[in-house]
């Protein structure tokens, strides 16, 4: 389960940063790194508040 979210993270991260880098080609800030840490982050609360 562990490796699944980090592989799925990695990707997101990777497409998101090359997304990114497209929209805003002089921005020297990893938007599309903190664009996911932010939904995975919420994600996980979400999940982890349906479990209890």
């Amino acid at each position: 389960m562990v490796a699944a979210g980090g592989a799925a993270g990695a990707m997101a991260r990777y497409a998101l940063g090359l997304a990114a880098a497209r929209l805003a080609p002089g921005v020297a800030w990893p938007l599309g790194t903190f664009t996911t840490n932010v939904v995975g982050g919420l994600l996980m609360g979400l999940l982890a508040g349906c479990w209890r």
